[in-house]
């Protein structure tokens, strides 16, 4: 099952590349750079999400620790 992960990566770029492109060239805007932005978006949220696992607060303060 991990061997398509990638896949499933690379197709998602594909239908946001083109599906940006799409909408470029219908509201008469550069079709290349929407492309390449709508090619981005899916690995770069996937960056963010990972990126903020843990919350500030904790890592800043440590864990709280019980005493009993």
């Amino acid at each position: 099952m991990a061997k398509f992960y990638p896949m499933i990566s690379i197709i998602s770029m594909i239908v946001f590349a083109w599906l940006g492109r799409r909408m470029a060239i219908t509201r008469n805007r550069h079709s290349l750079v929407w492309g390449v932005a709508g090619a981005l978006f899916p690995p770069l949220l996937l960056i963010l999400k990972f990126l903020s696992v843990q919350p500030a607060e904790e890592a800043v303060d440590g864990p709280e620790l019980d005493e009993d």
